[in-house]
C-alpha cells in the first residue's frame, strides 16, 4: 500500500507528468485490488477514481483507456434529453382517421350494448313500389341519425366494460434505464455485509401488478354510472326509433294526401277550361259580357298557379322522404302506393298520461342521465377518501459489465390526499351543477307529456 502511495505523492508533485503518473498508479491499483479482492465482488475498474490536488487544479485520473471521456458522456445525454423534450408533444405516429370507413371494428361488448355486424353493409335500395311497410324498412336500415345512435348505444357498452375494467389487478410491463454519478448497488443488502455488483449504469425491468381494494366507494359508483348511461343511450335509440317511424309514416301519408289536393286541383283546371270556352262561345254569340270571360280565365289562372304550388310541395315531400330512408332522390323511382284511411280511436287521456311517463323513451332517458349524474357526483366524493391497493411486483437488475439478479416484493400501499389545489371539489360541485341541469331536463320531458305540454311528436 506504502507503493501505491508514493506513487500518487509522486503524480502530484511532478505536474508535468500527470498522464504518465496517472497510467502507472492506475495500473498499480489495479493489481492491488485484484490481489485484496474480497470473495464475492465483482471488479468494477470504470468505478475507481482517485482526486487530488495541487496549485488549485483537480487532478483526476479517471477511467481506463477505451471508456467515453465524462464530457463527451455529458454531451451525450443533453443532446438524449433535447431529443425527448422535442419529441415528447408529438401525436401516435397514426393517427384514427375520423372520416375512414369502419368496417372490420366490432362495436359489440360482453354489457349487451346495441351492435350491428362488424362489416359495413351497402345501404338498401328501392325496388318497385314505396309501401308504407317497405319505407320503414329502408328508414330502419339507412338512416344515418338512426345508425349514429346506435354507435352511441355501443359506445355507452364499451365504457361500461371499462368501468367493470377497474375492479380487476392490472398487471403491467416496467423497464428503465439509469445513469448515476455515484456507482450504485444492484440490488439490495440482504444481511450485514453481503458482496455485490456496483455500477454507474443500472438496468430494470419489472411485472408490476396492482389491485384496488377501497377507493372509497369511486369504482362502484363510476359503474353504476356507466350502467344508467348506457340505459340513457338505450331509451334514446328507441326514441328516436320510434320518431323515425313516425315521420316516416306522417310524410308518407302527406304525399298520398298531397295527391289528392293535386288531382281536386287538375279536375278543378279542367272543370275551369271547359267553363272558359262555354263563355268564350257566349261571348262569341254576344249572349255574355267581356268582363265573365276574364274573372274565367283569372281563376283558371289562380288554379294553375295552385296546381304548380301543390305539385312542388309533393317533390319537397317526396325529397324528405328520401332523407329520412337514406336515399338518393329520384323522381321517377319514388312510385308511393297507398290508402288514405282513418280509424276512430276511443283514448282515455288520463290513462295515456300514466302510460307515456311509463314508456316514453325519452322520459326514461332522462331520468336515467339524472340518475347517472348522482353517481358521477357520489363518484367524484371519493376523492376525498384514501385508497389502498394490493401492489407487487417481481423483476430483474443488471449492469453493464453483464451482472444480472431478481428481485420481488408484495404489499399493501395507501394513498390519502392532502392538497389537490380544490380539483376534487370543483369536480364533485361541477357534477351537482350538471344533476341539477339533468333534473330539469327530466322535469321538462315530464311535462311534455302531460295534456297540454305542447308536445307534438309521437
Amino acid at each position: 500500500m506504502s507503493a501505491l502511495v508514493d506513487s500518487a505523492k509522486s503524480a502530484w508533485v511532478q505536474p508535468g507528468n500527470l498522464k504518465e503518473g496517472g497510467s502507472r498508479l492506475m495500473a498499480e491499483m489495479g493489481s492491488f485490488m485484484r490481489l485484496t479482492e474480497p470473495p464475492g465482488c465483482s471488479e468494477n475498474p470504470r468505478g475507481l477514481r482517485i482526486w487530488g490536488r495541487r496549485n488549485r487544479s483537480l487532478v483526476v485520473f479517471g477511467p481506463p483507456p477505451g471508456h467515453a471521456s465524462g464530457a463527451l458522456s455529458l454531451r451525450r445525454w443533453l443532446l438524449l434529453l433535447a431529443v425527448l423534450v422535442a419529441l415528447s408533444g408529438c401525436a401516435v405516429p397514426q393517427p384514427t382517421d375520423p372520416y375512414a370507413p369502419v368496417s372490420g371494428f366490432n362495436r359489440s361488448s360482453s354489457s349487451g350494448a346495441y351492435a350491428r355486424s362488424g362489416q359495413r353493409q351497402a345501404p338498401a335500395t328501392l325496388e318497385g313500389p314505396a309501401t308504407l311497410e317497405r319505407c320503414i324498412e329502408l328508414a330502419l336500415a339507412n338512416n344515418p341519425e338512426l345508425a349514429a345512435t346506435g354507435w352511441d348505444v355501443s359506445a355507452a357498452g364499451n365504457r361500461l366494460d371499462q368501468a367493470r375494467a377497474s375492479r380487476w389487478p392490472t398487471v403491467s410491463a416496467e423497464a428503465a434505464y439509469g445513469r448515476f454519478l455515484d456507482p450504485q448497488r444492484l440490488i439490495q443488502a440482504r444481511y450485514n455485509g453481503e458482496p455485490g455488483y456496483f455500477d454507474r449504469d443500472i438496468y430494470r425491468g419489472d411485472l408490476v401488478l396492482k389491485l384496488p381494494i377501497f377507493t372509497g366507494g369511486r369504482i362502484v359508483n363510476e359503474i353504476a354510472a356507466a350502467e344508467l348511461l348506457q340505459k340513457a343511450e338505450e331509451n334514446r335509440l328507441a326514441r328516436t326509433r320510434e320518431e323515425l317511424i313516425f315521420n316516416v309514416s306522417s310524410i308518407f301519408y302527406s304525399i298520398l294526401g298531397q295527391r289528392k289536393v293535386i288531382h281536386s286541383l287538375e279536375f278543378s283546371i279542367e272543370a275551369m277550361d271547359q267553363h272558359l270556352r262555354q263563355v268564350s262561345a257566349l261571348l262569341a254569340a254576344q249572349k255574355a259580357a267581356k268582363v265573365d270571360l276574364l274573372r274565367t280565365e283569372v281563376r283558371l289562372a289562380d288554379l294553375r298557379q295552385s296546381l304548380v304550388k301543390e305539385q312542388n310541395g309533393l317533390a319537397i315531400q317526396k325529397r324528405v322522404l328520401a332523407n329520412l330512408l337514406g336515399l338518393d332522390y329520384d323522381s321517377e323511382r319514388f312510385a308511393i302506393e297507398g290508402k288514405l284511411t282513418f280509424e276512430e280511436q276511443h283514448l282515455d287521456a288520463t290513462a295515456l298520461v300514466a302510460q307515456a311517463l311509463d314508456r316514453r323513451s325519452d322520459y326514461l332517458a332522462a331520468r336515467a342521465r339524472l340518475e347517472a349524474q348522482a353517481r358521477r357526483v357520489d363518484s367524484a366524493r371519493a376523492g376525498h377518501l384514501p385508497t389502498v391497493s394490493v401492489l407487487g411486483s417481481y423483476g430483474l437488475r443488471a449492469d453493464s459489465l453483464g451482472d444480472e439478479d431478481d428481485t420481488g416484493s408484495v404489499g399493501l400501499g395507501v394513498t390519502v390526499p392532502l392538497l389537490e389545489g380544490g380539483r376534487v371539489t370543483a369536480k364533485v360541485n361541477g357534477g351537482a351543477f350538471g344533476a341539477w341541469g339533468r333534473s330539469g331536463k327530466a322535469a321538462q320531458a315530464r311535462t311534455a307529456n302531460q295534456p297540454g305540454g305542447g308536445n307534438g311528436g309521437p
